[in-house]
């Protein structure tokens, strides 16, 4: 990957290939959740379908990272969403944020999270949240350099080889990012 990524909003034509990366990235990073295959398949199922609603809603935004024409990462953007911990606060749930193994450890991400946070503040938001699965080190790592703080656990809905449920919400405070916000 040698261009800068482009990050916009998707559309509905693109949904296949962001069905793709969206799978594609969550088996590579969490197939080690599952005992069986037929738990994975079972969660891909929802999965799809779970996409496909958050796409259609009105209270989300489906985001598309792109390179060289080809789409590496995508994301879905909740308003308002409440977060599962700790005190009663609301703001932008980045649900899902997926990138294909080119994109890692390029900054891919990063201008992802900024695109959630930019978004938010043209909500008046002033949070973006997300969670992650505890033993998804090296994503916390990067969540955290990205300005993310844990604030709670939560357990993941769905089965998981034991010790494996347990997943980490990170609170990014917007209230110093400006009111500036562009979109494409």
């Amino acid at each position: 990957m040698t261009s800068t990524p482009v990050i916009r909003r998707a559309n509905l034509r693109e949904m296949p290939s962001v069905l793709d990366v969206a799978i594609g990235s969550y088996c590579s990073a969490y197939s080690y959740l599952y005992e069986t295959n037929a738990q994975l398949s079972r969660k891909l199922s929802g999965f799809r379908q779970a996409i496909d609603a958050d796409f259609r809603a009105s209270f989300a935004s489906t985001w598309i990272a792109e390179v060289d024409g080809q789409i590496i990462g995508m994301m879905q953007c909740i308003f308002p969403s409440p977060i599962p911990v700790g005190a009663a606060l609301s703001g932008v749930e980045i649900r899902r944020l997926y990138i294909l193994e080119p994109g890692h450890a390029k900054g891919v991400g990063f201008a992802m999270s900024n695109c959630a946070a930019r978004w938010a503040i043209t909500k008046s938001s002033k949070i973006v949240w997300l969670d992650v699965m505890e033993s998804a080190q090296k994503a916390r790592e990067a969540y955290e350099r990205w300005g993310f703080k844990p604030v709670g656990e939560i357990s993941f809905n769905g089965p998981t080889k034991p010790g494996l449920d347990r997943r980490i919400v990170m609170v990014k405070d917007l209230a110093n990012q400006g009111t500036q916000a562009k979109l494409e």
